[in-house]
Order: structure tokens, then sequence, then C-alpha cells
């Protein structure tokens, strides 16, 4: 007996996640995973689908097909007919030899974040049929780097300590910092002085993160042990990487014979003089004005993404300071740089925008000095883009301290798909291949191509050109005529932005034996027949090419020519084709038990497809 299902119009609904089993005019019992399955990008990982039936089936007579829901859509992973496996992700495996003892698991090598997402496990014994999800979710494990390796501050300084995670996935990340001193053997967690920024992403799925502790060192802190603790997904425990505090005391004046006599002839004098000192300093020298650092900004900037721009304002008193956040026009920005002096700026309440209101401030206590951590939330647009913000720090009638830096925002494209015209190459006829890059920003873009790894040095650009919201788009083609010898040679379009890391890759390879046509299983509208009542039977024919296709369908061996009727063909961006084919009929009491075929031939085929289905009726 000889058993197929297809996945088409009437295609399975999942139901739920977890563990469950369907049972389809029979008691096919199929168990999947209970819960998610979590993998590590890079790791090989099983999906558990195992099933029971009440017949006793052949290698031949089993039907699996394992479907994955992902980011990027639904795709088709694995099916085999029951004689034929076909594998649409690379490094897919399910194992013959078991699937005749009940196991129809799926083996996943080098699983990549693409890979996650919901996945379905269909087995088809005719007549029963069953099947259950998996939740499979990747994980990135991060570099954690502590900066700097050595740490030395000398006494009344101040330092920053980066920890530096980068890469990770999912974005979900905790950064927790703690403080070891000798006489508590515990770690502390530590909350003041701290500043962690958001996960902003690279570009390739993954995500970085930076976070900060700034110290001020006195002399007990000498030998003092601080860590960043990570906590992420990926981690089966806290990761931790610490570093040790070297404090420095400032070195002494040198004192030669002389003037040690000398000192000792003044001491009296040195004496007044430093009790003079003392009443003047705490009368009139109270007053410690601040140290303001430059303004902190992520290595990349991208537009319609949420950044944070960090102020340290540090070693001041008395307490009060006020800070401002300015947003300048583009036209305040130039005139300043064409026509002042840094010492002749335009008056800042000319300023376009005051954000102070968007910033949080944080201030803290060192002892009887205060800082204050300043850092202003916003969503940069292009608009914001080679445009100035300011730091302005007012402490008491003292000359406001600025700072400022100026964005330089980044979108990365929202298209780059390589097409090609015709969809189906031709020996002896022209073919054209087009690296399409659209809606990116900054202007400056290289496009390079490659036929299989050698450079291509004839092209021709178009753009880039720049639409109405102010992105850029560009069109870079090759042109060549196609040989018998080009089959299966590989063309790459290779960008170059500044909004990637590196560069971003697209491949096209020549087919010129055509492409054949994944043939699926048959399903039926209503899913259970009913005697006398009308039900539709599909085929669905999908990644073909070229788009000549023919399909028959039988009753018993008999061709069907009532009721038969196809879709017209689709044309996906990969230039390759898909199809349904339908069978409409009544089905009579005598019908029970019929076998319907829907037999595919297509010019990159070595032989006719076969699909049946076998008329289970309901009276």
């Amino acid at each position: 007996m000889r058993t197929f299902f297809l996945h088409g119009k009437g295609s399975i609904q999942l139901l739920y996640i977890g563990l469950q089993f369907i049972v389809y005019g029979g008691t096919l019992k199929l168990t999947s995973s209970t819960f998610p399955v979590y993998s590590l990008a890079g790791s090989d990982v099983e999906l558990t689908c195992t099933f029971s039936s009440s017949l006793t089936p052949q290698l031949t007579d089993i039907a699996v097909e394992w479907k994955a829901d992902t980011r990027d859509g639904q795709m088709m992973v694995y099916s085999f007919d029951g004689k034929k496996e076909v594998y649409n992700r690379n490094g897919s495996e399910v194992s013959q030899r078991r699937l005749v003892l009940g196991d129809a698991s799926l083996h996943l090598r080098n699983v990549t974040v693409g890979d996650e997402g919901l996945y379905t496990c269909t087995v088809l014994i005719t007549p029963e049929m069953g099947f259950g999800t998996t939740q499979l979710d990747v994980s990135v494990q991060p570099s954690v780097t502590l900066l700097p390796e050595l740490p030395t501050i000398t006494v009344g300084e101040e330092r920053t300590l980066l920890c530096e995670i980068n890469r990770f996935y999912p974005k979900p990340i905790d950064v927790v910092w703690f403080i070891k001193k000798d006489f508590n053997p515990e770690q502390e967690a530590v909350s003041r002085d701290v500043c962690t920024g958001i996960p902003l992403p690279n570009g390739d799925e993954t995500f970085s993160v930076q976070s900060r502790i700034t110290l001020w060192a006195t002399a007990k802190e000498s030998d003092v042990v601080y860590t960043c603790q990570v906590r992420h997904k990926s981690y089966k425990t806290a990761f931790r990487t610490n570093t040790t505090l070297t404090v420095i005391e400032p070195e002494p004046a040198y004192r030669s014979p002389t003037v040690i006599a000398g000192t000792a002839a003044a001491s009296i004098l040195v004496t007044v003089a430093v009790l003079g000192a003392v009443f003047i300093h705490f009368k009139y020298l109270q007053k410690v004005p601040p140290k303001v650092s430059e303004i902190l900004v992520p290595e990349m900037i991208f537009g319609n993404e949420t950044v944070t721009l960090i102020c340290n304002i540090s070693a001041f008193r008395p307490k009060q300071v006020q800070v401002k956040w300015l947003r300048l026009s583009h036209n305040q920005s130039r005139q300043e740089k064409e026509h002042c002096s840094s010492s002749e700026r335009i008056p800042l309440q000319e300023a376009d925008e005051d954000l102070s209101d968007m910033a949080v401030n944080k201030p803290l206590k060192h002892g009887r000095l205060y800082s204050t951590v300043s850092c202003l939330r916003i969503v940069p647009t292009l608009d914001d883009d080679n445009r100035e913000y300011r730091c302005r720090v007012q402490h008491g009638k003292s000359k406001p301290i600025i700072k400022s830096t100026t964005l330089r925002v980044k979108v990365r494209p929202s298209y780059c798909q390589i097409t090609s015209l015709p969809h189906v190459p031709e020996p002896g006829k022209q073919l054209v291949l087009c690296c399409r890059t659209e809606q990116f920003y900054p202007r400056a873009i290289t496009l390079k191509w490659f036929r299989d790894e050698l450079l291509v040095e004839q092209f021709t650009q178009f753009g880039p050109f720049q639409d109405s919201g102010g992105l850029y788009s560009v069109w870079n083609q090759i042109e060549l005529t196609v040989s018998k010898n080009d089959h299966k040679v590989v063309y790459t379009c290779r960008v170059y932005h500044e909004s990637f890391t590196g560069f971003k890759e697209l491949s096209y390879r020549i087919n010129l034996q055509g492409m054949p046509p994944e043939v699926l299983w048959i399903t039926s509208d209503p899913a259970q027949p009913e005697v006398g009542k009308e039900c539709t039977l599909n085929c669905h024919m999908n990644n073909f090419c070229p788009d000549t296709i023919t399909v028959k369908w039988l009753k018993n061996n008999l061709p069907l020519d009532n009721g038969v009727s196809s879709s017209p063909s689709i044309l996906d961006t990969n230039g390759r084709y898909s199809l349904y084919s339908f069978l409409k009929l009544t089905p009579k009491r005598e019908d029970q038990g019929s076998v319907i075929k829907c037999i595919v031939e297509h010019s990159a085929l070595t032989s006719c497809e076969e699909r049946s289905y076998r008329l289970h009726l309901v009276n």
C-alpha cells in the first residue's frame, strides 16, 4: 500500500504548542516535545516526533513532512513521500531506519538564528494522520570584555570601567556590577555611578550593549575587585568577569637635606600659613567646579532606533547643578563653524530645541563631593544626521561648561535582492542580473560582482537615487551571454555600506536544466469527504521552472476530465513557479476505498511524479 499526504489550499492548521496529537480517520498518535527546545547557534539539535499506529506500515506506506514558521515566514524543511526525500534546508535529516520504528524526529545541523521558530511534524499512514508542534529557540552567546584589564588610578582622580557585551541573541539581557572589598568577603551589588545602554542591533540578527561604572579613588579603594555580571538566555548560569583596581598615592615632592633644614627653621611660619590657608579654604574656597566628560554615544546610530547620549558630571561642590540638553538647528551649527571661534558661540537660548525634560539625571555623592550622570534618550531621524547636540552644565554663577557631539545617522537597506531577466536563463541568450539595494542612508555605497569568487570588472550602475524621504536606492547590473558551461555557476553581489559590519552578500546560481517541481501531498476540503456531498481535492506544485507543467487526475487508474481545474502559475522573486491543481467530485457510496491519483509531468523531471489519495467516506 502506497500513501501520500499534501499541504495546500486545505492545509492543516496549527492547533497549539506542546504535547498534542490529532486523529484523522484512525488512531495514529503523534508525540512532540512538551517544552521549547533550546540550542546555541552553531550546534546540532534534534526535534522529537514519535508516532504509534494501529497498522503495521512499511517504509513506503509512511509520508512525513516538517514545516517551520520562522521570522521569514513559513517554509518546508523536509518531506518524504514513501519513496523520495526532499531537503529544503541543508543539514536536515529524518532517519528512515528509525522511521519504520515510529520515530520521525528531525535532526538539524549547525542551527542559526534564522532557524528559530515553530516546527510542525506531520505523519500520514492512510487513513491515519497526526501532527505535533515544537518550538525551537536559538541563542547566540555574547563575548564579554572588561576594560581596562589592569586599571590604575591616582587618589582623588576619576576612572571609568567599561563592560562590552557583543553579538548576542536574543535581545533581553541583564547587566549588574558587583564590588568586593578586603574587609567584606561577600560581593555587593552596585547601582550608583552605573550607566548601562540599550542593546543595539549589529545587522546580523545579533545585538551589542555597553555598561559603564565611574570610580572616584580613595586610598581605601586599592585592591578592590569590580565584577561585571551578565545574565542571558544563552548562559545556564550568570557569566562574570572581573578586574582589580590599583590605587596609587600622588608622588611626594623630593626633599634634599638643605630643604629639610630650611623646613625645620621655618616650621613656625609654615604652621601659621597652613592655619591661614585652612581658614581661607573653608571661608572662601568651598566651591569645587565640576568635571564634565565628553558626550558618550554608541559607535553606530541608526535612524528610528532609540539611542542614549550620556554626560558624566563629577567631583563638584556645592550640590546644586543645572544640566540642559540642547538640539541645534542645522543652520545654527553651520553658522558657528563658518563664522565663529570656539569662544564666540551663538547664545544657547537661540538653540532650536531644549530637550532637558527628556533627560534622566542621577545625582550621586562621594564624600564631600557630588556627581551627576545625565542620560538623554532620543529616536533620531534622517533630519538628525550631522546635527549637533549639546550638554550644558551650569554650576552656581560660574561660566557654563558645554560639551557637544554631532550625530552620524545611518539606515540599513530595507531591500537587497538579485533579480534576473529572463527569470529562466537559456543557453545562447542574454541574461541580465540586477543587484537592487534600496532605502539606505548615507549615500555612499559600493557594489561588487564576483563570478565563482572571481571579480567581474564590467557592470552598469544606476544611482544612487534619493527618494522624497531622503533615503537612497541603487541598481547595479551585469549582462552576459549564457553558455552550456555556465550551468551551476554562482554570481555574487557584495554590498558595502556604513550600516553593515563588513558587507552583505547576495548570490544567484545559474540553472540551465530547470527546477523540478516539489509535488506535495493531496488534501481534501472538507478534510473528511462525505457520501453525496461535493468535495475538492487539491495538489500543490511548488518551486519549479520553466512554468510549463502538465497535471492529470485519475480515479482507480482511469482518467478524469470533469471537475479538473488549475490556478495560474505564480512567479516568485527567485524565478520559480508554483500552482494548485483541483479536482471537484461528489463521491458515491460505491467510491468508498477508491484511489485518486495526481500525475505531474515536467521537463526537469526524469519521470512522472505521482501522488495518491484513498477515499474514506463518511455515510
